[in-house]
C-alpha cells in the first residue's frame, strides 16, 4: 500500500491538486462505506476516489448510492486489484488490475530455484522484478464498458 499512497501524492501534486485521504479504521467494505458517507457528509463528495482495493471501492460505490450520488455522473470511482466481480455491478468499476498470473508464475520459479539448490551452495541473490499492472477502464469513471476475456 505504500507505493500506491507515494504514487497518488505524487500524481495528485503534478497534477497541482489536494491529495485527500478518507481514513477509516480497518480494511473492510462496511468501515470504507461509513468512513465514505461520513466524509461526504461534512465536506461535500469528492469528484472521484480512487481506493486501495476493489474491496474498499465496492464499500465506497454503496456510501455513494446511499447519499443519492451517480457513479460517475457525480464521483468517479477506480479501484485496484482487478477482481472480476466488479464488472457485473450496474455501474461497472474501473480498477487497476494486477498481473496475478505472472506474480504467481515468477513467484514459482523463485521458490523451485531454492528449494532445488544444492546442499552448502551459497544462498541465492535477493531477487527484485518490477511488473506492470493493467487500467481496465469501465463505466465508474466515465469510459465504454469493456469486455474482459
Amino acid at each position: 500500500g505504500e507505493e500506491r499512497l507515494a504514487a497518488y501524492h505524487r500524481i495528485m501534486d503534478e497534477a497541482g491538486r489536494p491529495a485527500t485521504i478518507i481514513d477509516f479504521p480497518i480494511d473492510t467494505r462496511s468501515s470504507a462505506r461509513q468512513a465514505v458517507v461520513d466524509y461526504t457528509q461534512a465536506h461535500g463528495h469528492p469528484d472521484g476516489v480512487l481506493c486501495q482495493n476493489d474491496d474498499i471501492a465496492m464499500g465506497a460505490f454503496r456510501a455513494l448510492r446511499d447519499l443519492g450520488l451517480r457513479v460517475p455522473d457525480d464521483v468517479a470511482i477506480v479501484g485496484f486489484d482487478g477482481n472480476e466481480d466488479k464488472e457485473y455491478l450496474d455501474t461497472p468499476l474501473t480498477t487497476v488490475a494486477l498481473p496475478v498470473a505472472e506474480m504467481c508464475r515468477l513467484s514459482w520459479e523463485v521458490l523451485r530455484g531454492r528449494l532445488t539448490r544444492e546442499a552448502g551452495s551459497p544462498s541465492p541473490s535477493p531477487y527484485r522484478t518490477m511488473l506492470r499492472p493493467t487500467l481496465i477502464v469501465r463505466e465508474s469513471t466515465g469510459g465504454a464498458p469493456v469486455p474482459s476475456g
